[in-house]
């Protein structure tokens, strides 16, 4: 069986997420599903590919919860990119940010 190597334990939640960063000049927005969060970041599938390294602004209604990502990779998966968003200046999520 292969042996997990991710630092955090991975929480499945769906909730929509709105996504902005920038691409030069020009401010840019998506809204994704996230699939699954852990302390350190979320994984969200989007219809818009966001390139690995681009920093990314994302807030959550449905938790109430914001910030500051990274994106660490991406992931084509049918008719979706999957995003690997690593939190950034300190922010974690707790089971205490899941107000539904």
């Amino acid at each position: 069986m292969p042996r997990e190597s991710r630092r955090q334990k991975r929480k499945p939640l769906k909730f929509k997420v709105h996504l902005t960063w920038k691409q030069g000049e020009t401010d840019v927005f998506a809204l994704g599903k996230c699939v699954d969060v852990s302390e350190a970041g979320l994984r969200v599938e989007t219809k818009v590919e966001i390139p690995a390294g681009t920093f990314v602004t994302f807030r959550t209604l449905e938790l109430g919860f914001g910030g500051t990502g990274l994106v660490r990779n991406v992931g084509r998966k049918t008719m979706v990119y999957e995003i690997g968003v690593e939190f950034c200046g300190g922010l974690r999520w707790t089971p205490q940010c899941q107000t539904t």
